[in-house]
């Protein structure tokens, strides 16, 4: 009966710990929006992109890869486009940590109605999407640009932490973390009603003697 006690006590007071293996990284693919989609003729919008790598090493990175998404992505360009005008109006290279940000200025001479931001990469890679805008019918904005002046700015990384190697698509260690502390909880719960259990039956058997 003591040996009985003594097990269902160390059942409670001893830790019981799992290790999680964390989650294989995963590769979303390039993804970049603008802070509106509904702009104003005059105003400059800021367009952000992430995940813009030459890889996807999402089952382990080779010996001298430089990040689960390869290396950064080169020369993307933006367009801005309504109807027959396509002008170029960003360029650059995304960052370490694979994001970058660029500031559009929308011309003061574009009409209301539809536009598109588009976006492409060079061979061998060809990356190529694009984003639908509608453009307001309230009066310009003061002192913006025309057609005619406009010129495309180079653009840098994003305001994105930087985190060279990681995939920006997850945090296996934040996920890793909270699967430990699932696992401890509801391994402490099993280990308590277990003890319970024990504690019930050597009552019994005392009642019962």
């Amino acid at each position: 009966m003591k040996r009985l006690l003594v097990f269902a006590l160390t059942l409670v007071c001893t830790p019981l710990v799992l290790v999680v293996a964390p989650a294989a990284a995963t590769c979303g693919g390039p993804r970049w929006d603008t802070e509106s989609r509904t702009v104003r003729r005059g105003a400059t919008i800021t367009v952000t992109g992430e995940g813009w790598g030459t890889q996807c090493y999402d089952t382990g990175m080779p010996a001298g890869a430089h990040g689960v998404l390869g290396d950064p992505q080169i020369n993307l360009t933006l367009t801005l486009v309504q109807e027959s005008r396509y002008l170029e109006v960003a360029h650059g290279d995304a960052g370490a940590d694979y994001s970058w940000t660029a500031h559009v200025a929308i011309p003061i001479d574009f009409a209301p109605g539809p536009a598109a931001l588009e976006i492409f990469t060079p061979a061998p890679f060809f990356e190529y999407s694009r984003l639908v805008l509608e453009i307001t019918d309230e009066p310009p904005i003061s002192g913006g640009s025309t057609v005619a002046d406009l010129k495309s700015v180079a653009f840098g990384t994003g305001g994105a932490t930087s985190n060279e190697g990681a995939d920006p698509t997850q945090n296996d260690s934040g996920q890793s973390r909270v699967g430990v502390i699932v696992v401890v909880v509801v391994g402490t719960s099993a280990a308590l009603g277990a003890a319970t259990l024990v504690a019930v039956r050597l009552r019994r058997r005392e009642t019962h003697w």
